[in-house]
């Protein structure tokens, strides 16, 4: 027969429905629905350069050898702007308005991180007054991957292009700062739970971590972060390049805790790889021999590799397989995620716009969270020795009885001689009486009645739609299993039960229903006693 639904319960699921349908709703609006505007004139609040020429000039002093020359001449549009602007990654510039150098970015001679500026956003101020003259800009690409990059120049102001890098920026801004709330909040509960000693695992702790630094990855990455904090594009660099190196370790630390045996051993030495990775490429950065950059296909393959490893330790075979038959998807939908960034990545020459990784750990981190509630639910109203219902959820029932159109009852049952058999034969022995008593219950009753198990040796048993004939029956079938068990076990097992009927007492709550079966147990149990004796 059905429960209650508890006015509690309803109240959850009403607003969890109400929750899924305002996500549906924005989803629908969002992508089907939208005013109708007519606009005859197009916006010109940036204006693109789109007269220059771009010339490959050799110079054997440039770090690549080259430099990437464009010139043009202001037109009276341009030069009414505010400034021209234009984005540079790993490359050095110098901006010349006819032969007047006007702009600068070059290393500084005290530098010892690099040869590297990272990457900057070039503001250059106009005036009318330049209209006609000829602009010049030299772009030096420290690396080779960048000697022929596309470059975008506008003219306009720098709020007009501010407000552009945050609407291009604004998916992967968001996810960001997700992920870092994420993982603040992990390692946040994670310590508070470690302090109260309510918790001796670091899993979730280097969830967290790994939370936070792919959210500091693809924040420091977005064109807006160099446009913000334009005195350290070289620090946000690094710690871009710095949280990637990192990033890998702490999430095997994380997964590792998911697993046993020879693929928990597997996880942690892949783990303890990345670590020593992370930690040789900071020191050789620290001390000026390689720069992270130069070194960042090897991160990027220690990445993949890991995460191959991870899919196949993750596949469902073996003694393990039931444990881990529902994770290996969502491990399969990461590694696809960090996959398809890499190949983006080496695709375009560029990390601008990848958020694969980021979208499938959220999503990862999301059914995760999900499954690790309701299994945290679950263990709350459950006995983890024997798989039953426990006493929570026994009381739980009685304060909010179950309405049934039918008669109910209730059984109380207890072990008769566990204390004997924990003093002669010890309490592993005893624990293993109880799980195989707990396996004889659940074998006596269908499914659709209620087993808890109440106490140390004492369990209860609600059973729907229920008449004498059927409880005696169900007594009948778990003396035919304690007689088949005894056969073969020793030491044997021997209980006593009580049972009350709701429609014996209809003027009777649950609860005292219950206390009338507890104290008809009592009884059998004094006559047992007496016969001992």
């Amino acid at each position: 027969m059905k429960k209650k639904i508890s006015l509690q319960n309803l109240t959850h699921w009403v607003f969890g429905c109400v929750a899924l349908l305002f996500v549906v709703l924005f989803a629908v609006i969002s992508q089907f629905e939208n005013n109708q505007v007519i606009n005859h004139r197009e916006d010109t609040f940036l204006i693109p350069v789109e007269n220059y020429t771009m010339e490959l000039v050799e110079d054997p002093n440039a770090p690549q050898k080259v430099h990437n020359v464009y010139t043009w001449i202001l037109s009276e549009e341009q030069s009414q702007q505010e400034c021209l602007g234009f984005y540079l990654v790993h490359q050095y510039a110098d901006v010349y308005f006819d032969d007047e150098l006007v702009y600068s970015l070059q290393s500084d001679e005290k530098d010892i991180m690099g040869a590297s500026p990272s990457s900057n956003w070039v503001f250059v101020s106009l005036n009318p007054k330049d209209q006609g003259r000829q602009v010049r800009i030299v772009v030096t690409p420290v690396y080779s991957d960048f000697i022929l990059r596309k470059i975008d120049f506008e003219t306009g102001t720098r709020y007009d292009m501010l407000q552009q890098t945050m609407r291009n920026d604004f998916i992967q801004i968001i996810l960001a700062v997700l992920c870092i709330a994420l993982g603040l909040m992990f390692v946040i509960h994670q310590v508070i739970q470690m302090m109260r000693k309510k918790e001796d695992s670091w899993s979730i702790f280097y969830l967290g971590v790994f939370s936070i630094l792919i959210g500091i990855w693809r924040l420091t990455d977005t064109r807006l972060s160099p446009m913000l904090f334009a005195g350290n594009t070289k620090a946000l660099g690094y710690i871009t390049l710095g949280a990637l190196f990192s990033a890998c370790a702490p999430f095997m630390m994380f997964v590792k805790d998911q697993f046993s045996g020879r693929r928990k051993e597997i996880l942690q030495l892949v783990a303890l790889a990345n670590s020593v990775v992370a930690l040789i490429a900071l020191l050789l950065q620290l001390l000026n021999i390689v720069e992270l950059r130069s070194i960042l296909v090897y991160c990027h393959i220690m990445v993949a590799l890991s995460m191959l490893t991870l899919v196949i330790v993750s596949l469902p075979f073996g003694k393990n397989k039931k444990e881990i038959r529902g994770s290996w998807k969502f491990t399969l939908l990461l590694t696809t995620g960090v996959l398809l960034d890499i190949y983006r990545y080496y695709q375009n020459k560029s990390s601008a716009r990848i958020f694969f990784t980021i979208v499938a750990f959220l999503i990862y981190a999301s059914i995760k969270f999900i499954r690790n509630f309701f299994l945290i639910n679950r263990r709350a109203y459950t006995d983890m020795k024997t798989g039953l219902y426990n006493r929570s959820h026994w009381d739980e029932m009685m304060k909010n009885p179950p309405t049934v159109s039918h008669p109910f009852g209730i059984i109380m049952i207890d072990l008769n001689n566990l204390k004997k058999v924990n003093d002669t034969f010890g309490h592993d022995i005893g624990d293993t009486m109880i799980i195989d008593f707990a396996n004889l219950l659940q074998h006596s009753f269908s499914k659709e009645h209620t087993l808890c198990r109440w106490g140390g040796d004492e369990f209860t048993v609600m059973v729907y739609d229920a008449t004498e004939e059927k409880i005696l029956s169900y007594m009948k079938k778990i003396d035919e299993n304690v007689e088949r068990y005894n056969a073969s076990h020793e030491p044997v097992i021997s209980y006593s039960a009580g049972w009350a009927l709701s429609s014996c007492y209809p003027e009777l709550r649950a609860e005292e229903l219950f206390e009338m079966a507890d104290e008809k147990m009592y009884q059998n149990k004094k006559q047992w006693h007496l016969k001992e004796q």
